[in-house]
């Protein structure tokens, strides 16, 4: 079918540059080649290209041997794994031994397929062949698409922050409990980050794994959503009202490879999509992913989506382990061919400036920061949402019409350790949200800093924290006495610390009832008076 197609394309896109060649090239063919005719191809000197080429190509399945090729490309095998442009790992089949030196390969029949009828659709994107739609007569913008997504996903990320008077639907607030990024308050414990509907139900606050989220970069955090619905496979599609819906990994990967065909701006028919991908909309519609009007009565939506800029680049579009990536990459341009195939690097029909304006609008999310060698951090921002991050693990000084200035504390970032937050997030999100002035710095922050927050950490993972009970027996206890009492403390395993002079006799106790009552009763043993 059609999903097959994009599919296809979108494999073909993640591969290295040499083994996108030699699948082009091997699509004229139904003959095994022998591999040294593919080493022909090459200059002197590649075979270490040549032979990761070959091994993405086999893992991938891409490429079988003759004694595999039944003419079905779907060969059973054992498991193994392949890595997409920007991180995502799939999971493929494919036989485990060794390839002999010198031997034949042939192109996946299926593939070989899939790819041509690719090659030669003349539907440029996804969907809009299905089902003709009327034109919109008041089309949203490229940029109020982006800043509809951003402002949704801010809320999002205000509720996880414990933000006042932020409601958030069941749906989100159960994809935040389910993957951990917030959890339930235990009775007792005081956070002064708690959400609490209005109706007095369950509390809920972030958790460690909810901070180093919210301290990750927009398309980080939105590729982390997007893994949560692929993990969820062979879980039942059906949800309880307002619940998080489950969907087979197969249903959303070939939802977001046909998402990043998507162009921003233009509307995509709802109809042409199935049961499950209709399901799968309605939630990403939710998170503010996708833009869709309601209609005029407030409650129906409209017959058709517009994908924001986040969502076509989703798959695609960034690279977890590239700090430099701080935008998303256009779909088309990220596919690298040899100039000898002639193909063309986009196909889009995007110019220079229209790109330049999409990855401006995708990353409104950006705050730009400087940091200084006294350590005062000043912030380009208004978005409360970035007033609060910032708070985490610095004290906000002075707020300003167009910026904020904080302070790197010790005692504001001791707190944030206390929470679950490393120096490394904090060094990440601030590099990563460096003002551009800054990137041209051989250190975009200053050393000192560095240096001191990584002292700071190590300060605590070094000097252990313990609630304790101090008491004093003053100078009547005899050293004799008081020796006793410690021993039978530390046997007792409820002794933090003690402490013998002429003047005064001490120890520290855990805060626990059941450590007092030792306490008590070995001084009554003793009598040594307090």
């Amino acid at each position: 079918g059609d999903t097959a197609l994009w599919t296809t394309r979108a494999v073909l896109q993640s591969l290295p540059p040499l083994a996108q060649h030699y699948a082009v090239r091997l699509l004229c063919t139904e003959d095994p080649v022998p591999e040294d005719t593919l080493l022909s191809w090459l200059k002197p000197g590649s075979r270490e290209a040549h032979d990761a080429a070959m091994e993405r190509l086999l893992s991938l399945r891409i490429l079988l041997s003759p004694s595999e090729d039944d003419g079905s490309g779907r060969l059973p095998g054992t498991q193994s794994s392949a890595t997409l442009v920007n991180g995502t790992t799939l999971s493929i089949r494919r036989r485990k031994r060794p390839r002999p030196q010198g031997s034949s390969v042939v192109l996946n029949p299926h593939f070989r397929r899939t790819l041509s009828a690719s090659l030669y659709t003349p539907h440029e994107v996804p969907w809009r062949h299905r089902k003709k739609l009327k034109a919109d007569p008041a089309p949203p913008q490229a940029e109020e698409i982006d800043e509809h997504m951003h402002s949704r996903w801010d809320q999002v990320l205000k509720f996880l922050v414990g933000a006042p008077k932020v409601e958030m639907s069941e749906k989100v607030e159960s994809f935040l409990l389910r993957t951990n990024l917030m959890v339930p308050v235990a009775p007792g414990d005081i956070n002064e980050v708690d959400s609490e509907d209005e109706e007095g139900g369950e509390r809920i606050r972030i958790s460690p794994r909810g901070y180093e989220f919210l301290l990750q970069d927009i398309h980080v955090q939105m590729w982390r959503f997007a893994q949560e619905y692929i993990s969820g496979a062979g879980a039942s599609v059906d949800a309880t009202p307002g619940g998080l819906r489950h969907f087979s990994a197969e249903t959303v990967l070939k939802f977001l490879f046909q998402l990043s065909y998507c162009r921003v701006g233009e509307d995509y028919p709802v109809d042409a999509l199935s049961h499950e991908e209709q399901l799968l909309l309605d939630d990403f519609v939710e998170f503010g992913f996708i833009y869709r009007r309601k209609r005029s009565d407030g409650q129906s939506f409209s017959s058709r989506f517009y994908p924001s800029s986040v969502a076509c680049n989703l798959v695609f579009g960034f690279r977890e382990d590239d700090p430099s990536s701080s935008g998303p990459v256009p779909m088309r341009s990220t596919m690298t061919t040899a100039p000898s195939l002639g193909l063309a690097a986009s196909a889009s029909g995007d110019d220079p400036s229209s790109m330049k304006s999409r990855l401006e609008v995708a990353n409104l999310s950006a705050v730009p920061i400087i940091v200084q060698t006294n350590y005062q951090v000043v912030a380009y921002t208004t978005n409360e949402l970035h007033f609060r991050i910032l708070g985490l693990f610095s004290e906000l000084k002075t707020i300003l019409p167009n910026a904020v200035v904080a302070l790197l504390t010790r005692a504001a970032f001791m707190e944030a350790l206390r929470i679950g937050i490393t120096a490394q997030q904090v060094i990440r999100f601030l590099e990563s949200n460096a003002h551009p002035e800054t990137r041209s710095r051989t250190s975009i922050i200053p050393d000192t800093v560095k240096e001191q927050l990584a002292l700071w950490e190590q300060e605590q993972q070094r000097v252990k924290f313990s609630p304790g009970i101090l008491v004093d027996f003053g100078s009547s206890c005899d050293e004799e006495d008081f020796a006793a009492l410690t021993a039978q403390l530390s046997e007792n395993s409820v002794l933090l610390w003690s402490r013998s002079s002429a003047e005064s006799k001490s120890v520290v106790v855990h805060s626990d009832p059941e450590s007092a009552a030792v306490l008590e009763r070995v001084r009554r043993e003793l009598g040594v008076e307090n």
